[in-house]
């Protein structure tokens, strides 16, 4: 259904470019319904491998679209200097290139130490097997930083929910558990808030240091955070970081199954408590309140190396006169 969407657009775009150039030319310049058929069929032929961004297949139809702006006549987008030679410096000036990240990968320095605040008894926790930093991780170093428990790191003023409001991150290591108060239900009020994306803002808002997000599943390897990969949206401005279930009850302070327990209370408990906001509660009510988790001394230093492979990537711009 998304190739299908995808190919239907751009055979619209397309077609509606060709339109209005076809509009300004001379009858005899236009081609046939048979032309117009052959250049979708190439465009979504499987030759191009769908077209993905920064595919070589992208780039093939990029080139030909650019092409055929330059039989239209279309004015190119791009300005360069002395005049165009060959067909190839034809068509480069109707591309505009944009950074992209085509992949996402680890560097050689990750590492993750927890210190209790006794002198032997440090722990090192392994990079893609006890916690895996997020694609669009900060890159950096957080040395001898206290940890902060913030419930589900969730806030939201529409919402009238804010677990930082008792939660004082601000230089420290914020820990949150993945998810919402509603779940991973996908019609719950906090779906927006939930993501993330807006994790990681409200985390740095709030003056952390790192945010440490506490994996769902209780295989780390399984959880949908585990998996290392890169949205293009930007860098989160903090290290962001998802530790395995053994990693939190470490931080935390309590035993695997009770740290579950925990977990799903927030869940069932806080919804009923966040509809009572409006009938004169003073402050929100935050998974950080229900849970009181006690603050342990523990001490992380926490190195971040993700390294992005960019590739080359091209917009197409014609300009019609007129």
């Amino acid at each position: 259904m998304i190739k299908m969407r995808k190919l239907l657009n751009l055979a619209l775009i397309l077609t509606l470019t060709l339109t209005a150039a076809l509009a300004q030319q001379p009858s005899t310049n236009t081609p046939s319904i048979n032309r117009l058929q052959q250049i979708i069929a190439y465009l979504a032929s499987d030759a191009l491998e769908g077209r993905r961004t920064g595919t070589p297949g992208a780039n093939d139809a990029a080139h030909y679209i650019a092409g055929e702006f330059s039989l239209l006549g279309l004015r190119p987008g791009m300005q360069m200097a002395g005049p165009a030679r060959t067909r190839g410096e034809i068509r480069a000036r109707y591309l505009q290139p944009f950074p992209y990240v085509a992949s996402v990968e680890l560097g050689k320095n990750n590492l993750l130490f927890v210190n209790t605040g006794r002198a032997d008894d440090t722990a090192q926790f392994l990079v893609d097997t006890d916690w895996m930093p997020l694609g669009f991780s900060s890159n950096g170093d957080v040395k001898n930083a206290e940890v902060a428990f913030a419930g589900y790191g969730i806030s939201s003023a529409e919402l009238k929910y804010d677990d930082y409001a008792v939660s004082n991150v601000k230089d420290r290591v914020a820990i949150v558990f993945e998810g919402t108060p509603d779940g991973h239900n996908p019609h719950g009020q906090f779906v927006t808030a939930g993501q993330i994306r807006f994790k990681a803002a409200a985390a740095r808002a709030a003056g952390a240091r790192a945010l440490l997000i506490v994996a769902s599943e209780e295989k780390f390897k399984d959880d949908r955070l585990a998996r290392l990969s890169y949205d293009n949206v930007g860098e989160a401005g903090i290290p962001i970081v998802v530790i395995s279930r053994p990693l939190g009850t470490k931080l935390l302070g309590a035993s695997d199954l009770k740290l579950a327990e925990k977990n799903a209370d927030a869940r069932t408990t806080i919804p009923a408590a966040t509809k009572n906001q409006g009938e004169g509660l003073a402050s929100p009510i935050s998974a950080s309140q229900i849970l009181r988790l006690p603050s342990r001394g523990l001490k992380l230093d926490l190195s971040i190396n993700v390294v992005r492979r960019e590739t080359p990537s091209f917009n197409v711009v014609g300009i019609l006169p007129g």
